[in-house]
C-alpha cells in the first residue's frame, strides 16, 4: 500500500533508472534490430504487468526511447513516425485518451523545444514545486469531477483546467518557500564549513 498515493510515479522511475542500467547497452546498441527488439520486449511487457511495475506505463517510457533514437541519429525519420505512431496507438488501446494526450503532448512539447523557450524554463523552474504541490489542487479538484462522472473525456478536460491554478500555487511554493529555505540552507552549509 502507497504511504502517499500521489507519488507512485516516484517507485516507476526508479525502477526506470535500474532498468536503463542494466539494460542501455541493448536501447543504444549499434544494431537497429537489437535495439528494436528490445524496444518491443519492453512495450509487450505491459500485458503482463500491474501497475506497481514500470512496465505497466512502458508506452510513455518507449516514446522517450523513440525520442532518444531520433535525437541521437539512431533512427530516419520515418522509422520514428511509425515507432511512435505505434506506440501511441498501441496506448490508446490499452489506456485510453488520457494517456494518449499525456504522451503525445510531452512528445509534441520536446520537438517544439529543441532550445531554450522562456515559458518552458520557466515550467522547468517549477517542475519539482509542482510535482510537490498538484496534490492540493489537481488532484482535489479532478478527485471531485471524478464523484460526478467518469467520462474520460471530462476527466482529461479537468486535468487541464487544473493546470493553471497548479502553476500560479507552485509558483508561489518555489517564491515564498522553496527558494527561501534553499537560501538558508546554503548558508548553514558555508557556517558549517568555515
Amino acid at each position: 500500500t502507497w504511504l502517499r498515493e500521489i507519488y507512485w510515479t516516484l517507485a516507476i522511475d526508479w525502477q526506470f533508472f535500474l532498468l536503463m542500467c542494466a539494460f542501455f547497452w541493448a536501447f543504444g546498441h549499434r544494431q537497429a534490430w537489437v535495439r528494436y527488439l528490445s524496444l518491443c520486449f519492453f512495450v509487450s511487457l505491459h500485458w503482463i504487468a500491474t501497475p506497481q511495475w514500470l512496465f505497466y506505463h512502458s508506452f510513455g517510457f518507449a516514446a522517450g526511447i523513440m525520442l532518444y533514437y531520433f535525437y541521437t541519429s539512431k533512427c530516419t525519420i520515418v522509422e520514428f513516425i511509425f515507432g511512435l505512431l505505434t506506440i501511441l496507438a498501441l496506448d490508446y488501446e490499452r489506456m485510453g485518451i488520457t494517456h494518449l494526450l499525456a504522451i503525445s503532448s510531452s512528445v509534441a512539447v520536446i520537438l517544439a523545444c529543441n532550445r531554450a523557450w522562456s515559458p518552458i524554463l520557466y515550467l522547468g523552474k517549477l517542475s519539482y514545486s509542482i510535482y510537490l504541490t498538484h496534490l492540493f489542487l489537481g488532484w482535489i479538484f479532478c478527485s471531485f469531477v471524478a464523484m460526478f462522472t467518469q467520462n474520460e473525456w471530462i476527466l482529461t478536460a479537468s486535468i487541464f483546467i487544473s493546470l493553471v491554478p497548479n502553476i500560479l500555487f507552485a509558483d508561489f511554493f518555489n517564491q515564498k518557500i522553496e527558494i527561501p529555505l534553499q537560501t538558508w540552507l546554503e548558508k548553514q552549509l558555508k557556517i558549517g564549513n568555515s
